[in-house]
C-alpha cells in the first residue's frame, strides 16, 4: 500500500518513502496494483513495468437493483468453508495463485462480518470459492471471488447473498476483475433488474518489477484484495 494525504500529493514528499521500501525489496520481484492515474509513474520511476495487456475493471451493482434468479444450474452446490476439507480448498487456491496463502485465507475467512462459501461440481470437485465482507459506506465486498465457469459462479453468488441477513439493506457490491474476463459482467447482469443497472470502469493494473506472474484470468471474478494481492 502507498497512501499520501491529498494536500501533499505531487510535492515529492512520498517519493523518498517509496524509495526506502524499494531499497528493502532489493533485487526481488515486487508487485503492486497501480491505479490509472499512477500506473505510468510506477513504471517509469520505480521499474514496475512488467504488466499484463489488460487492466482490471470495477463493475458494480446497487443492491436495490438486484434480483436473485429463481433458477440457477443444478450441477453445482455450495458449502460453508468451515464444512470443507481445508487442504482441498487451499489446493484449489494454489491453482489461482502460486503463493501459499493458507494462513492469509484462514485469517480472511475469520474476519467479522465475513461470509465464505465453496462451490462444487457433481463429482464433488471444488470449482470455486468466494468471500463477501460487509465493509465501510454500507457496501458489500466480494473479494476474492473465483469460479471455473459462469454457471458455478451464479450458484455461488446466489447462495452467498442468501446467507447474508438483510442483504437488501446494503448500498451495493462489485467485482474488481480482469478486463479480459467478461463473465463477471455477465454474472452481475444475471442478478440485475436490467443490464443498464450495472456500471463498469477501468480501475487498476497489476504491475511487477522483474517478472510478470501469470494468473488464470478466466477464473478470477474479483481479486482477493487490491492493496495486497495481484490475483
Amino acid at each position: 500500500m502507498f497512501y499520501c494525504v491529498q494536500k501533499y500529493r505531487g510535492t515529492g514528499l512520498g517519493k523518498p518513502l517509496f524509495q526506502k521500501v524499494m531499497d528493502i525489496v532489493g533485487d526481488n520481484n515486487a508487485t503492486l496494483t497501480g491505479v490509472v492515474k499512477m500506473s505510468a509513474k510506477y513504471a517509469s520511476d520505480f521499474g514496475f513495468d512488467k504488466v499484463p495487456e489488460h487492466w482490471h475493471l470495477f463493475s458494480s451493482l446497487k443492491c436495490a437493483d438486484v434480483v436473485i434468479p429463481d433458477k440457477v444450474s443444478e450441477k453445482y452446490t455450495t458449502k460453508l468453508w468451515s464444512d470443507v476439507d481445508y487442504e482441498a480448498l487451499t489446493a484449489y487456491d494454489r491453482t489461482i495463485c502460486v503463493r501459499d496463502r493458507k494462513k492469509m485465507m484462514t485469517n480472511w475467512f475469520n474476519l467479522p462480518d465475513t461470509f465464505t462459501r465453496v462451490v462444487f461440481d457433481e463429482s464433488g470437485k471444488i470449482v470455486g470459492y468466494s468471500t463477501i465482507r460487509l465493509v465501510s459506506k454500507n457496501k458489500m465486498s466480494p473479494a476474492p471471488f473465483y469460479a471455473d465457469n459462469l454457471e458455478a459462479a451464479e450458484v455461488l453468488l446466489k447462495d452467498l447473498l442468501n446467507m447474508i441477513p438483510n442483504w437488501q439493506q446494503y448500498a451495493s457490491f462489485g467485482f474488481l476483475h480482469p478486463e479480459c474476463n467478461k463473465d463477471p459482467l455477465k454474472l452481475l447482469e444475471k442478478f440485475a433488474k436490467n443490464k443498464e443497472s450495472v456500471s463498469s470502469a477501468t480501475f487498476i493494473r497489476s504491475q511487477f518489477t522483474k517478472k510478470l506472474i501469470p494468473t488464470p484470468d478466466q477464473k478470477v471474478y474479483a481479486l482477493a484484495d487490491c492493496a495486497h494481492q495481484f490475483v
